[in-house]
């Protein structure tokens, strides 16, 4: 046998028994059936392999692409304060916030982070952006409709709707907190004036002694005003007019379904509903004007006329709600047009008190947005109509940003197409500034107090 040859095996013979003594010791065992020592050597061995692989990796990583170096990040953050900059031309500039950072950048970029001190050695101008303009953005909201809610406070919430769909039954308003406020009657989604000192009025909509509860002027602005229910005049009252019947008089008519109202006028007859018949009955006192009632036959051969504006008076009158009761007015958008409604109910959407907060005064309270969300919308009128209108930005603490154009908006990051949002209800949210280019673009000194 050659000599080294020799010197090996006499080297492995020793690490062998060195490994059975160890064993022997540890485990009261010399047979040396398994090894697991020896695997847990292994384990050891192959996992300090593994972590100084994973360090070199990382070696490469960071020499082919150097961690907190500008590179060509338009919009960069330090990593230890949270200040923002942008780049423009090769100056960095600090930036107020981060819609001002991406306005400038005419990017939608995300900030990269970097370490102060490559910050420290570039090139720095002096500070830009638009003070008050959103610090973040978060996701858009799919604003499906808009509540104002009215429970001693006025709350705005938009986003799904928070409770039923069912309307409220009938409400009489008053603007709280105005001098010789109007009075409304709230129905069918829309309101209209009723003048209580009207007593024909009064007890057609079976008001009486009903006291007007009050209502954010907000609230009221959410639902489209009808014409004021008032007693219609009637030319040639208590004339004899076609079939023999008086004018101005009202016939019920029985119909297989239901019974119906007719007013008698000069021209023919005009179908109206409960209230307006019981208006015209309280107002105009005719010869044999009592309610007649008189089968089909006899006005199938009279024209129908449509003279008398009360198509827009309530059908039936209903007691209205009692003043206690919260209620929410919901605008919604429905293709070209918005339904309104007013429902019962208290929301439970999680609330953010406004600093404009004034109780029953007319200004919106508090505001409901899911966290970390913003609506991006057109204004348009409590009646729908407008696919394009001013554009907004509106934050999930409930401020009202003006989007100077739809550039503007892709700049910032703003997602989808804007929304419709009734602007009685926008211009009620605290106003921020306008969000532009060029307004970022201002290069500051300092901010004025």
């Amino acid at each position: 046998m050659a000599r080294g040859q020799g010197a090996q095996l006499e080297a492995s013979g020793r690490r062998f028994q060195t490994r059975r003594l160890i064993h022997a010791l540890v485990r009261g065992d010399a047979a040396m059936v398994d090894e697991p020592i020896r695997a847990q050597s292994i384990s050891y061995a192959a996992g300090w392999l593994a972590a100084l692989l994973a360090v070199a990796v990382c070696a490469v990583i960071a020499i082919a692409s150097p961690a907190g170096r500008l590179g060509d990040a338009p919009i960069v953050m330090v990593r230890d304060t949270g200040a923002l900059y942008v780049r423009i031309g090769s100056t960095w500039h600090p930036a107020l916030n981060l819609a001002s950072a991406r306005l400038v950048a005419n990017s939608a970029a995300n900030p990269v982070a970097v370490d102060a001190e490559a910050i420290a050695g570039a090139p720095r101008g002096p500070l830009v952006g638009i003070p008050g303009a959103p610090a973040q953005l978060g996701r858009p909201l799919a604003a499906t409709s808009w509540q104002v809610c009215d429970n001693g406070t006025t709350v705005m919430i938009a986003g799904t709707d928070t409770i039923g769909p069912d309307g409220a039954r009938p409400i009489l308003a008053t603007a709280a907190g105005e001098h010789l406020a109007a009075t409304y009657l709230l129905y069918g989604g829309k309101r209209a004036a009723v003048d209580l000192r009207d007593l024909a009025v009064v007890r057609a909509l079976r008001l009486d002694g009903v006291t007007p509860r009050p209502v954010s002027r907000s609230f009221l602005d959410l639902l489209p005003e009808l014409p004021a229910i008032t007693a219609p005049s009637i030319p040639g009252l208590g004339r004899t007019g076609p079939g023999g019947f008086v004018v101005g008089q009202v016939l019920r008519v029985s119909r297989a379904d239901a019974p119906e109202h007719h007013v008698v006028l000069g021209g023919g007859l005009q179908r109206v509903g409960d209230v307006a018949a019981d208006v015209i009955r309280f107002t105009h006192g005719v010869a044999d004007g009592d309610l007649r009632t008189v089968p089909p036959a006899a006005i199938a051969g009279i024209p129908a006329v449509h003279d008398l504006a009360v198509s827009t008076f309530p059908d039936q009158a209903s007691p209205p709600l009692p003043s206690e009761a919260p209620v929410c007015a919901r605008w919604r958008a429905d293709g070209d047009r918005a339904d309104t409604v007013v429902v019962q109910g208290k929301p439970d959407a999680a609330a953010v008190a406004l600093a404009q907060e004034d109780g029953d005064g007319p200004n919106i309270d508090a505001v409901a947005l899911p966290p970390g969300r913003y609506a991006y919308v057109h204004a348009t009128g409590v009646t729908g109509g407008s696919v394009t209108g001013p554009l907004y930005l509106v934050t999930d603490s409930g401020v009202r940003y003006g989007i100077h154009d739809a550039e503007t908006a892709k700049y910032l990051g703003v997602e989808g197409a804007p929304l419709p949002a009734p602007w009685p209800l926008l211009a009620r949210l605290p106003g921020g500034p306008e969000l532009s280019v060029a307004a970022a673009e201002v290069l500051r000194d300092g901010l004025s107090p």
